[in-house]
């Protein structure tokens, strides 16, 4: 099962964007998107005491992790109340038009603090519904970004565009900010945004 989560790109400590489907109190299932981080092959999920989905899991019971990078069904899940089309959602606690679904067993609180709890989750099935599905990383999304940034950060330093170059800098550290928080420190992700402070500062010096 772990060896199958890292192929879908669970890296062990890193946080990935899902939703994450419960059964509320009345029966009703309650969909919410999450990051979730995967540890010694537990997913630890962390909700805030004002939300549905932590009542939820205070109950245990079962779950689903579902992925997707469908930004309509993380706009939804979202705002609830606020959004009238929401994603269909199966009798096993699945999305439809999810990639890929976790059903997971609801263990122990493993943290409380007082706005938020983590509890731990165990996978225990997967299903797959579409051809090579992958989790939504914000991590791996910003060094891509980082990248792109600065692929131009290059060019306006050569043509002496310091005003662009500032403004560019500081989108890359924000990128930055973001590796730096959902992803582990030997992820491809992390390694790209130290490699390209090395890089920029030899554009700098070259300048």
């Amino acid at each position: 099962m772990i060896d199958e989560l890292r192929r879908l790109g669970f890296t062990d400590g890193g946080i990935v964007e899902i939703v994450l489907v419960t059964r509320n109190r009345d029966g009703s299932l309650n969909a919410a998107p999450m990051g979730v981080k995967l540890v010694d092959g537990y997913f630890e999920l962390k909700s805030y005491k004002s939300s549905k989905t932590y009542e939820n899991l205070k109950r245990g019971g079962w779950a689903t992790v579902n992925v997707t990078h469908d930004p309509t069904i993380f706009l939804a899940t979202s705002f609830k109340d606020e959004i009238r089309d929401q994603p269909l959602i199966l009798s096993d606690l699945t999305l439809s038009k999810s990639d890929l679904s976790i059903t997971v067993e609801l263990k122990k609180e493993i943290t409380n603090t007082e706005e938020w709890s983590i509890y731990h989750a165990l996978p225990t099935k997967i299903v797959s519904k579409r051809s090579h599905p992958m989790v939504y990383s914000r991590g791996r999304s910003a060094a891509i970004e980082a990248i792109i940034h600065a692929t131009r950060v290059k060019v306006f330093l050569e043509q002496g565009k310091d005003s662009y170059v500032g403004e560019l800098t500081q989108k890359i550290e924000k990128c930055r900010e973001v590796v730096q928080l959902v992803s582990p420190v030997d992820s491809p992700e992390s390694l790209v945004m130290d490699e390209l402070s090395v890089l920029l500062e030899k554009w700098r010096n070259l300048k």
